[in-house]
């Protein structure tokens, strides 16, 4: 091992690296807070969360698009934005409010794509039918 390369002869590839050759700038994730819950808080299969939450969800730090646009486009100022869901469950919501909150993400100015943190149990086919939509016309 070196320096240079910690790992060796292993190379592999970090997101960092692939969203730069997708979009020739750094590509920045905004952690948003959509105002979501989970089953695992609203009664729906228990109560309090779970161990990937913390009492504010899995994105304590999350919060509006303008938020976190502001904070982080200072340090990276040519970057560009994929809006991340990451508070909560991010497809626990009707297909209606789904597409408000990803169209109206997608609208701002350097957004180039959406991340969506979810639970395989809130995937339902409409939703999977929406995803499906999305990752035909943005970066998912």
């Amino acid at each position: 091992m070196n320096k240079e390369n910690p790992f060796g002869s292993v190379h592999f590839n970090t997101i960092g690296t692939t969203l730069k050759k997708e979009f020739g700038r750094r590509v920045i994730k905004l952690s948003l807070d959509g105002g979501f819950t989970c089953p695992n808080r609203d009664g729906t299969a228990g109560t309090g969360g779970c161990l990937f939450c913390s009492f504010d969800g899995s994105g304590s730090y999350a919060g509006t698009i303008r938020s976190q646009i502001d904070l982080l486009g200072r340090k990276w100022p040519q970057g560009v934005y994929i809006a991340y869901f990451q508070n909560h469950t991010n497809t626990y919501a009707p297909v209606s409010v789904l597409r408000r909150l990803w169209d109206e993400a997608l609208a701002y100015p350097g957004v180039v794509g959406l991340a969506v943190a979810t639970r395989p149990d809130c995937l339902p086919s409409e939703v999977l039918d929406l995803l499906t939509e999305y990752n035909q016309r943005t970066y998912l």
